[in-house]
């Protein structure tokens, strides 16, 4: 369901209670007829009492949500009577347990069949997410206000690449009488004195974002710009991909790809409604009701976080976190159960195969999505520090080859293309021995930023070693993929590094293999390499492609 459609999150609410009802009747008949195997005596008690067990802890857990809170409670009242017949092992119930469920049962069936406690109660809707997911940096008005007009164009020019375009003002009355609202104000502070820092901050209002730009770079300036309320602070002269840097933060460029959700729960409708909170709340949520296919789920959806149920029939929440964690590339993934399990010697138990969390059924929706997304959030980067090389911020090697693979299959699966580009830095050692290795770490970064920004959300980039980077791309031929990695390759040629008062440019040169449908990741890479070679030997600053080449290479 996309998010923010009107009135469609009530809709598909309405729909999944509907179905509740028709499922609590259904789980309200099974109860009774369990209950009455129980008080028979019939064989096979021990069993019948365990899937009553499960039962009312499903319906203590679900009900309130849906507006059964009666209902909730009086299966949460029998689950706790029939776990301590549980735990007393005994053969028979106690004449006062029996009767006490008996009559928690027959007010449960007349609970069931009655109408819902909020039948009016609108459900607890979550915020919708401030930043689309699919990032909005694009579309944001940015205002430069600098009285020299070729600095302005300079400026201009530098971050156009990277998909940001600057309207100039040379005053703050120009920008203001403008038609346009802008997003982000990057204002040159020699157009105020320092006691009107905090006019110039908020002049534009409380939705633009205004950063200062100075040539003071001592701590008494940069404090006064905090206390008047900006937002950002570059020193003049600005560097480019520093400009770039704060602009992605204030517009939400990077991390903006929405957080995915994997909801383990057996049950018919609570899991679809916990998943329709969450999107509502700018995430993506995956519900998988069988566990035995939690780790093919797991390589398809690579979630952000897992949300398991304590109890499903079959295996439980523990033994299911105890599967994921033999798994090396599942150790970071977050686990949170999310189970009606109030006792908290069983949570700590719980959460000792390495899960992260307890979240108490039931939850309200609202408090459910703010819940997972700030321990996604805190999930996500932490293993982007284990996942990714320190200076870009791209994957390493080893997590790159991990995704390719990934990527590989599920291509294969569905029977679409994939291509796979290695891009090398032309004469990158030249950089490092003449302008020093600060400046080459600055071409390396700024090469990442601009296939960051340029390449599709889906498309997989990481760092390979030293000056070469690696990119795959999902249904993508190799023909197209020469046409994107070609357009990277000249936009980053025409891009300027200024270094102590001197000015270089630089090139890379890419070779790109596609998938032939039978190789594996080595396989892949190593066409892909021999494309670069090839585009290295006959003189740089080019794109190769593997199908191009002399067999007898």
């Amino acid at each position: 369901m996309p998010s923010g459609t009107p009135v469609s999150y009530e809709q598909d609410f309405a729909e999944l209670t509907q179905l509740y009802r028709d499922t609590l009747l259904t789980k309200a008949g099974r109860i009774a007829d369990l209950w009455q195997r129980v008080q028979t005596g019939t064989p096979n008690t021990r069993e019948a009492v365990a899937d009553l067990l499960l039962l009312t802890h499903t319906l203590a857990g679900s009900a309130e949500t849906f507006g059964y809170g009666e209902v909730s409670r009086l299966a949460g009242s029998a689950e706790r009577l029939l776990r301590t017949c549980v735990m007393a092992e005994t053969a028979a119930m106690p004449a006062m347990t029996t009767q006490a469920l008996t009559t928690l049962f027959s007010d449960l069936q007349r609970a069931a069949g009655g109408e819902r406690e909020t039948a009016t109660a609108e459900p607890c809707r979550p915020a919708s997410p401030a930043i689309d997911a699919g990032g909005r940096g694009r579309d944001s008005v940015i205002f430069l206000i600098d009285a020299d007009d070729g600095m302005c164009r300079w400026l201009g020019e530098r971050v156009e690449p990277f998909g940001y375009h600057l309207h100039s003002f040379a005053s703050v009355e120009s920008a203001l009488a403008a038609p346009l609202r802008p997003d982000v104000v990057l204002l040159d502070l020699a157009l105020h004195d320092s006691g009107r820092w905090a006019d110039a901050a908020h002049c534009f209002g409380a939705r633009a974002s205004v950063v200062f730009m100075t040539p003071r770079a001592d701590f008494q300036a940069r404090l006064a710009a905090v206390r008047a309320g900006c937002a950002g602070y570059l020193v003049k002269p600005v560097d480019a991909l520093d400009l770039v840097y704060v602009l992605d933060d204030l517009t939400g460029r990077q991390d903006a790809d929405p957080y995915r959700i994997l909801i383990v729960d057996d049950d018919e409708a609570l899991p679809d409604a916990f998943a329709l909170a969450l999107r509502e709340a700018g995430m993506e949520a995956a519900v998988l009701r069988e566990p035995a296919r939690i780790l093919d789920t797991m390589a398809e959806v690579m979630p952000d976080l897992v949300l398991l149920d304590m109890y499903m029939p079959g295996c439980n929440g523990m033994e299911l976190a105890q599967v994921l964690r033999q798994h090396r590339r599942f150790l970071g993934t977050p686990i949170v159960f999310l189970s009606r399990e109030g006792d908290r010697d069983l949570q700590l138990a719980a959460m000792r195969p390495g899960v992260d969390d307890f979240l108490t059924k039931p939850i309200r929706s609202d408090h459910l999505a703010e819940a997972v997304l700030l321990r996604a959030e805190r999930g996500r980067t932490l293993r982007a520090a284990m996942q990714t090389d320190s200076l870009t911020g791209l994957l390493n090697h080893a997590h790159f080859k991990e995704r390719l693979a990934t990527e590989i299959a599920r291509s294969r699966r569905n029977g679409t293309s994939l291509a796979v580009a290695l891009l090398d830095i032309d004469h990158f050692k030249r950089v490092n021995d003449t302008y020093g290795h600060m400046a080459g770490d600055r071409v390396i970064r700024t090469l990442s930023r601009l296939l960051s920004h340029r390449l599709r959300r889906s498309d997989i980039i990481g760092r390979y070693g030293g000056e070469e980077f690696a990119v795959a791309l999902p249904d993508t031929n190799e023909h197209d993929a020469h046409r994107v990695i070609d357009t990277l390759r000249d936009a980053f040629a025409k891009l300027e590094f200024n270094t102590a008062g001197l000015t270089f440019s630089m090139t890379f040169s890419a070779g790109i293999a596609g998938d032939d449908g039978e190789s594996g990741v080595s396989a892949l890479l190593s066409y892909a390499d021999s494309a670069l070679y090839a585009a290295k030997r006959i003189g740089r600053n080019r794109v190769t492609r593997a199908s191009s080449l002399d067999p007898g290479m």
